[in-house]
């Protein structure tokens, strides 16, 4: 149901528990740019993951939405062509809806597993059930294989229909084959047998528009740079617009030539509006995050303006809570929204609800600790709240976290 706990399957098999997901509008909408032109029908949520890790990946929650993650290691490692290429790949895996056939496959092996992997703990009879379990993890993996031979014959088929290089993709596999070692239970082919497949679908006239070129290019900057909130604003910047970042992550709220313009777009639209919320000047700074959602149709920037509402509002109506459940609904898997609520009915003056969101809050990103003290401060009041439905949920939270 939480943000972080879709990302459990990919943080998980990454081995890697302390990564943090990467708000940034600009992003999003320079991701989303590339898999609209890939898609313009899929639906999914995005999110960019903070870590070294060079990797990305589709999956689904328990309501069957779409999931694409891709992590800030991999941004930082391929070039735009390279790039474009897998975001292909992973739609092609959405495409053959492969993670749900792996899941009915796992799910159908599941006792087997069991018993077998029980089996194999025995002393003297744990050989056979060993070679048995071997053989259907082995299956598993060549069922993976065959999965990404179809997620990559779609990607070079849709890079070509698009008129965009496949030589990006050409040149990763070739980076990766250097000094590839085989594993028996391996997820993936080789990927020198991947690159000569790849070379099949070469055209050399095709070229990568230069729009996505520089948009990606300039998040792959800051990105390497670290010019985003929860960043660690590493290394020198290149650009006004990175200077501009820098001195907003310093706390140098300012607007800078560039940014005074009245014609200015996307992405500097986006900064303008945030230095400004940090000036005082909230009307301008919401109505020019509006205008940037009802362009991008991006979410981040919907929750900023919805933030921003009830942060400097000083009415507040059902209007602001029917666009948290919106949001919600538009967004099942981002954990944010129960701060929405939490924030909303602080404002109303509903401290039982109040806290109830913010013990849900504390358990999405793990904290159970926080989230006991939060029932407890409702449980401390109960007799004042017995109607409360939210002391009625905040007994069954109570009960599910014992």
């Amino acid at each position: 149901m939480f943000k972080k706990f879709i990302l459990f399957v990919g943080l998980f098999f990454s081995c890697c528990a302390n990564a943090s997901v990467v708000s940034d509008i600009e992003f999003d909408i320079t991701v989303q740019n590339i898999i609209k032109s890939i898609d313009p029908k899929l639906k999914y949520e995005l999110f960019i993951i903070k870590s070294n890790q060079e990797n990305a990946f589709t999956t689904i929650d328990k309501n069957g939405n779409i999931i694409i993650a891709v992590y800030t290691g991999l941004i930082k490692s391929l070039s735009a062509e390279e790039f474009v290429g897998v975001l292909c790949h992973e739609i092609g895996h959405i495409h053959h809806k492969h993670v749900i056939k792996m899941m009915h496959l796992i799910s159908k092996n599941k006792t087997t597993f069991n018993i077998l992997g029980l089996l194999s703990l025995i002393p003297y009879i744990n050989l056979i059930p060993m070679i048995i379990l071997s053989a259907e993890s082995n299956n598993l993996m060549i069922h993976s294989q065959q999965n990404e031979i179809e997620a990559d014959i779609y990607c070079f088929n849709k890079l070509n229909q698009l008129k965009w290089p496949v030589e990006g993709i050409v040149n990763m596999f070739d980076r990766w084959s250097y000094g590839e070692k085989r594993c028996y239970f391996s997820s993936h082919p080789w990927s020198s047998s991947r690159k000569k497949m790849a070379e099949k679908f070469i055209v050399k006239s095709h070229k990568l528009p230069r729009n996505i070129s520089s948009q990606y290019n300039q998040m792959q900057s800051r990105i390497k740079k670290e010019l985003y909130e929860g960043g660690s604003l590493k290394y020198a910047t290149s650009n006004d617009h990175e200077s501009a970042w820098f001195n907003y992550l310093s706390y140098k709220y300012q607007i800078n030539d560039q940014l005074k313009e009245d014609c200015i777009q996307y992405p500097a639209l986006i900064l303008k509006a945030k230095i400004l919320a940090k000036q005082g000047k909230y009307e301008e700074a919401i109505n020019i995050m509006d205008k940037v959602h009802s362009e991008t149709k991006n979410m981040n920037a919907l929750f900023q303006r919805i933030y921003w509402n009830l942060l400097f509002s000083t009415k507040i109506s059902n209007k602001n809570l029917l666009e948290i459940q919106n949001y919600q609904k538009m967004n099942p898997n981002d954990s944010r929204a129960l701060e929405l609520f939490a924030y909303y009915y602080s404002k109303q003056n509903n401290r039982t609800a109040f806290l109830y969101y913010k013990a849900e809050y504390s358990l999405s990103n793990y904290n159970i600790k926080k989230a006991k003290y939060y029932i407890n401060e409702i449980m401390k009041n109960k007799d004042k709240n017995k109607n409360s439905t939210f002391l009625l949920r905040a007994i069954e939270l109570k009960k599910a976290i014992k």
